[in-house]
């Protein structure tokens, strides 16, 4: 009776650990969620952004606004001189593609401390993208060393670590297209200043030499 007892119980066992096997197969297993963008509908959009807006957190009516125009991207505060494109692509392609590494504090007493708030001891950025219909904009915070950024939208007190680092400056001189026009040296056979006071500053290419002499001007006087 004994014997019979164990084989009833061993298998209940096997039954039981067969029930298991299958329920275990037939339960989805969870995979470990994709990363979140912080922008999702950006990266289809950027063609629609009309301007960009980067202000100091702590004195947000000083931001620069960078618009896009028939002429390409401008600074509006530098009489609409031409920004530097590849520095206005590359923001925009960076906030398009940053993702959500890490869910930090949604307290907001601990803004300050990572760059987020107005009264920071180091104020963030408010950037600020504009389109025809509405407009999107995030706080950017301090670094977190090389692991990233931390960032909150201005309505919402959760701040994200976000990655790959997010910079944005605030002074219109750093957005500029530092080239006049791009012309290959060799090719220039002249050159005239004409300064404020009328004076004028003149250089030829000297066909011998091949190189831009000052005309006018004593004799070793180089172009410094």
């Amino acid at each position: 009776r004994g014997s019979l007892m164990k084989t009833r119980v061993f298998l209940i066992g096997l039954l039981v650990a067969a029930i298991a096997g299958v329920t275990w197969l037939l339960v989805p297993r969870e995979t470990p969620p994709a990363q979140t963008r912080l922008l999702p509908e950006l990266a289809t959009r950027i063609d629609e952004v009309s301007a960009l807006k980067i202000s100091p957190l702590a004195d947000p009516a000083n931001g620069l606004r960078i618009a896009r125009t028939a002429d390409g991207w401008q600074v509006e505060a530098l009489s609409d001189y031409p920004a530097d494109f590849g520095q206005v692509a590359d923001l925009l392609n960076t906030l398009s593609d940053i993702s959500i590494a890490e869910l930090k504090t949604a307290r907001s007493e601990n803004h300050a401390r990572l760059g987020l708030a107005a009264d920071s001891e180091v104020p963030g950025t408010l950037v600020e993208l504009e389109f025809p219909d509405d407009r999107q904009a995030v706080i950017i915070g301090q670094r977190a060393g090389s692991r990233g950024s931390f960032v909150r939208f201005p309505e919402a007190s959760q701040v994200y670590l976000v990655q790959p680092v997010v910079r944005a400056a605030t002074q219109a001189m750093e957005w500029v297209n530092d080239i006049i026009y791009n012309v290959d040296s060799a090719d220039i056979q002249g050159v005239t200043i004409t300064h404020a006071d009328g004076r004028t500053l003149q250089a030829q290419r000297n066909a011998e030499t091949n190189e831009l002499q000052l005309l006018g001007q004593p004799a070793g006087t180089e172009l410094s």
